[in-house]
């Protein structure tokens, strides 16, 4: 697999000089070999990114980032299978799908897999329901965008939730994926859950953000939410009117005017 391979071998330096060509050659923007320089700092990480961005962008930018890599090391090309007598591997290279249509950004490390709706629906919906759509008015490379995901698994009285860590690994792909850096509590008392929603409304990173999700999976009664310490329907609930209330204009001022999307999932102990 190409793609794995690279984000394995590529060192560091040649990274570097494949962005600048790339950006030299108009087949990466400045905001997103930024992004790459200064999102992440694990040299797989910024392999990982980088090859994906290319992939997205069809097979002629994908034979210049080959050729570019030949340049700057040919052993690490022929290791690929990507080398000059390899014949013209670029659309071997690109992803599947390179159509996107303009409208809001999905974060490089969610283009993969993603997949933006077509630009004649976003211009349907744009049209039959703008006045409902929040703007997004920040650009990506300077807003700031958080989500905070709480998950209880094991109780002190109630069933282990099992299989609730599969939810939680998809659940961050997707925020991540949508741009949202998760701050992610597990196994809370009421008590505690309600400290973490205060801390977390409370972070000056909203100032710079277009909106938050919040994420609650654990045992569930009428009331609402089970801490860690739940016995029945009273003892040590997390009531849904003290999320509203954490996240209220009062409470969280910077916040103010943006869509904050609450996700519950909760069931009977």
């Amino acid at each position: 697999n190409v793609r794995t391979d690279f984000v394995e071998r590529v060192s560091k330096p040649v990274i570097s000089g494949l962005l600048d060509e790339l950006l030299a050659r108009g087949v990466l923007s400045l905001e997103e070999v930024d992004e790459v320089h200064d999102r992440y700092t694990v040299r797989s990480d910024k392999a990982r990114c980088l090859i994906d961005n290319v992939r997205l962008k069809g097979p002629r930018a994908s034979q210049v980032f080959i050729d570019s890599l030949r340049k700057r090391d040919g052993t690490l090309a022929k290791q690929l299978g990507l080398a000059a007598e390899s014949g013209s591997p670029g659309a071997q290279l690109a992803s599947p799908s390179t159509e996107s249509p303009p409208g809001p950004l999905i974060s490089i490390q969610g283009q993969q897999w993603i997949r933006q709706c077509s630009l004649g629906e976003y211009q349907r919906i744009r049209d039959a329901e703008g006045d409902q759509i929040y703007p997004i008015c920040l650009p990506r490379e300077t807003r700031t965008r958080r989500a905070l995901l709480i998950c209880n698994v094991e109780f002190e009285h109630l069933s282990r939730r099992n299989g609730a860590e599969v939810d939680v690994e998809g659940m961050t792909k997707l925020l991540e994926g949508l741009g949202y850096v998760v701050d992610i509590h597990r196994d809370l008392t009421s008590q505690e859950m309600a400290t973490v929603m205060k801390d977390f409304a409370d972070h000056k990173e909203h100032r710079t953000s277009d909106s938050t999700f919040l994420v609650f999976m654990s045992h569930g009664v009428r009331a609402g939410l089970c801490g860690t310490k739940s016995r029945d329907e009273t003892t040590d609930i997390l009531s849904l009117d003290t999320i509203y209330e954490k996240f209220n204009n009062k409470h969280c001022h910077a916040l103010l005017g943006k869509p904050k999307v609450i996700i519950i999932q909760s069931c009977r102990g």
